[in-house]
């Protein structure tokens, strides 16, 4: 029997947390990872030590833990009580988190790519967000745990971070900072339950091989959710998903003045592929139930590990990061009509392998004048991936329209290499202990390496194999970076920045027509102006930002022929906004937090050639004046929570906690010719729960008016039809 379809996710939550030798507050604050963070606490909080007020921010988005106030740049912060009261669980979940952050997820994982402040480009080469994961550069988005669990803080860098973060990092960076190792026995169970069998179980323990030497921390997750999808097709549901993970932390501190931390994770996700329909009239008539012929599957395993090592020598801080990242997947039966018809199933691999080492020397002191870092950074990327199809009986020859293609099929094999140095360096002077001056400079070096390969097959055989290709392309970018700031009595600082952005150029992995194997970087300049607030005695954060940006020779996604796609330089894009982020403290436990952003997008210069399925001829296009695809020209939240620690004795304390919010993601276009255009809508959601000692109970709710929405799409037919090989995918909660 068909299940009734829901937008409404509902969920309850138990926590239960111990610590040992924990001390209580009144407010959280992040759990920093050295002492230079929890002295930077202490400073800002030292005067209201018994007064109420907002927590101290601590970021490292300049390669170091300092007061986000002090960094001239736009920031959004998120520590471990903020991720649990916006039910963070995975990428995903971060959008409209902040503004003019989107998230476009094509349904499965390694497809989530973030945007910032409209700046979009997905290939195999990397997304124009970089994501970094305790400081490793997360390349291949295949390789990012499908869950966010054990973490402390994620940060939101907005704006070309180029200069100390390097290439594909035009839109800005996201930083995950996992929780460390701690000396004292620590941790947390926490298990979710809610419908359509959503279930996240996670939990860690920590504690001291050695005291004050050597620190131990095991962690772990599991995740099971049936899918809110039914294909009637098949008689079933569909859109599954289970996943698991483990990891082991290590810190040793042999001395004061050195540290070292080792990590690793394994972890594992099976799902089912693409919900998404053939028509935009199919999704509004009935957009949970699907009419597919197989259900397709991806499963992944990855393995990421890092090892971190820090010395303090005479005011100089050097630290290494290592890391190391995996990501096996497999594809198979992956509907490509999604109709009830058997006309074509994808299937293949990728084998995703990352190698990177960043060496920093810099100064470790607050009190002085001139801050100074410099750095050296080496990457090596490679991926393998095998994909092809079969077709079915239901298929017809271009050439022979009443025959059969039924057995035949054809197989696409690539490997895509690539080999980065990077060198650089970011110096700050200040002036009349109020002015600072900020100047920074990066030089990066790319070289990619790719082999393709295309095969045809009947029934199985191989019957013809194609000539290789092997292309080889060098690229080159300086990006540097200038910022003034201004501290007014640590209450306000106003700043401005013009940095610029570089997405490296790459090769065409599906592309097999001469001139169209390669491509060329993309680059931006960045200018922007800010001011950053905190007001009455702390108690009132006000954050606000203008941004103006060129994006030139940008990387677009064309198709060359029937069967050749990838990407052409071919646009030139003016990008501009506002940003403005706030939180109040109205009294203990009462808070407020509010964000909105506009952000406008729009291709000065646009002209193409590409192939269009419905003419089977090429067409010009000139899509001047256009808005950017997957950016959102408003977003925008609004919460109110209260959330207080009640001492009722000494061995008996309780907590009770609500909150309500309001997340909003304006009008968006998902085709570059702006004929896909989904409406704005808002999402309430909401919380209530108790606390009692180391437990706590939470029922909560997400998108309790039921609000349906389109997620993603996307046009097969070279941005020509609306109405042909439209496909998206509906989220309900």
């Amino acid at each position: 029997m068909k299940k009734k379809k829901t937008c409404l996710m509902v969920m309850a939550a138990m926590l239960l947390q111990f610590n040992v030798c924990a001390e209580e507050t009144n407010t959280r604050i992040p759990s920093p990872e050295t002492g230079q963070a929890q002295a930077i606490e202490k400073e800002a909080n030292s005067e209201k030590l018994f007064a109420v007020v907002l927590p101290v921010v601590v970021v490292t988005a300049q390669k170091k833990e300092e007061d986000a106030f002090d960094v001239p740049a736009a920031i959004t912060s998120l520590d471990s009580g903020r991720i649990e009261d916006l039910h963070i669980d995975d990428i995903a979940d971060l959008s409209a988190v902040s503004p003019n952050v989107t998230i476009v997820d094509a349904g499965f994982s390694g497809s989530v790519s973030p945007v910032i402040r409209g700046f979009y480009t997905m290939n195999a080469c990397g997304s124009a967000t970089g994501i970094y994961l305790d400081g490793i550069y997360m390349g291949k988005f295949m390789s990012i745990p499908p869950i966010l669990y054990d973490v402390e803080r994620i940060e939101i860098l907005k704006g070309p971070q180029g200069t100390l973060y390097g290439k594909n990092n035009m839109g800005g960076v996201i930083n995950i900072i996992s929780k460390p190792p701690v000396n004292e026995i620590s941790g947390h169970i926490s298990t979710k339950y809610g419908n359509f069998n959503n279930t996240i179980t996670n939990g860690d323990i920590s504690f001291p091989l050695i005291n004050e030497k050597i620190f131990l921390k095991l962690g772990g997750y599991f995740k099971s959710f049936d899918g809110y999808f039914y294909n009637e097709t098949l008689s079933r549901q569909t859109g599954g998903i289970t996943a698991g993970a483990g990891n082991v932390a290590v810190k040793i501190k042999p001395s004061s003045s050195s540290e070292f931390d080792i990590k690793y994770e394994y972890w594992q996700k099976s799902e089912e592929l693409y919900p998404f329909h053939s028509s935009p009239d199919m999704a509004n008539k009935d957009p949970y139930t699907l009419y597919h012929n197989a259900t397709g599957t991806h499963e992944t395993i990855g393995h990421n590990g890092s090892f971190k090592s820090e010395f303090s020598i005479k005011n100089i801080n050097i630290v290494n990061i290592l890391g190391i990242n995996k990501a096996d997947s497999k594809f198979a039966d992956m509907e490509m009509d999604y109709t009830a018809s058997d006309i074509m199933l994808f299937g293949g691999e990728n084998n995703d392998f990352s190698l990177n080492d960043e060496l920093r020397i810099q100064t470790d002191m607050t009190d002085i004048n001139l801050k100074w870092l410099l750095g050296l950074f080496v990457s090596y990327d490679d991926r393998e991936q095998n994909l092809g199809a079969v077709y079915g009986k239901d298929s017809c020859s271009p050439y022979f329209p009443y025959a059969t293609m039924e057995g035949n099929g054809f197989m696409d094999n690539y490997s895509l290499s690539t080999l980065t140095g990077s060198a650089f360096g970011e110096l700050t002077y200040t002036l009349f202990n109020r002015l600072g001056l900020t100047a920074g400079l990066r030089c990066d070096y790319d070289t990619k390496k790719t082999e393709i390969q295309t095969m045809s097959s009947y029934m199985g055989e191989t019957v013809f194999t194609g000539e290789k290709y092997n292309e080889s392309a060098d690229y080159q970018a300086l990006s540097p970076k200038f910022a003034i700031a201004y501290n007014i009595d640590d209450i306000a600082k106003p700043f401005i920045s013009v940095t610029r952005g570089y997405q490296a150029g790459g090769i065409n992995t599906y592309s097999h027509i001469s001139g169209k194997i390669k491509y060329d970087p993309e680059y931006s300049w960045n200018y922007e102006a800010g001011i950053k607030s905190r007001l009455f005695n702390q108690r009132l954060s006000v954050n606000a930002n203008i941004f103006y940006a060129e994006w030139k020779d940008q990387q677009v996604n064309v198709y060359f022929g029937p069967t050749d796609y990838g990407i052409q330089n071919a646009a030139l894009s003016v990008v501009y906004g506002v940003e403005l982020e706030t939180q109040a403290l109205i009294a203990d436990g009462l808070t407020i937090d509010a964000s909105g952003g506009y952000n406008k997008s729009t291709l000065r210069e646009f002209e193409i050639t590409t192939y269009n399925f419905m003419t089977n001829q090429m067409e010009k296009k000139d899509l001047k004046g256009k808005s950017q695809a997957f950016t959102p020209l408003y977003t925008g939240l609004i919460g109110i929570q209260y959330a207080k620690e009640i001492m009722h004795s000494d061995k008996l304390s309780y907590k009770p906690i609500i909150r309500g919010e309001l997340k909003y993601t304006g009008e968006q276009y998902y085709s570059v010719d702006n004929s896909m255009k989904n409406s704005g809508y808002a999402l309430f959601n909401a919380h209530i729960g108790l606390g009692i000692n180391n437990f706590e109970f939470m029922f909560w709710m997400k998108n309790i008016l039921d609000k349906r929405y389109f997620q993603f799409a996307y046009d097969l037919t070279g941005m020509n039809s609306l109405d042909f090989c439209f496909f998206s995918i509906i989220v309900t909660p």
